[in-house]
């Protein structure tokens, strides 16, 4: 899932980032990742906003057809 959400394509660095923020914790020996609750921050949320809408603007693309037309179903 992290290597489909991110550019940089180097989802060990990504892991490392997200511990570092206090976002995951994780078991010494790296057996397990835990995602943390919380809030997100203000510019956090918009940032969220933004890569949602680009999520699904992608993903209308990728189920259009030759011409850009949503296929019939």
């Amino acid at each position: 899932m992290l290597l489909a959400e991110h550019e940089f394509k180097d989802p060990a660095t990504l892991r490392r980032t997200m511990i570092s923020c206090g976002l995951l914790t994780r078991q010494r020996d790296g057996s397990d990742y835990r995602r943390i609750e919380q809030e997100p921050p203000t510019e956090a949320k918009a940032l969220i906003s933004r890569l949602s809408a680009r999520r699904k603007q992608r993903s209308a693309l990728a189920t259009a057809g030759p011409e850009g037309r949503t296929p019939r179903r």
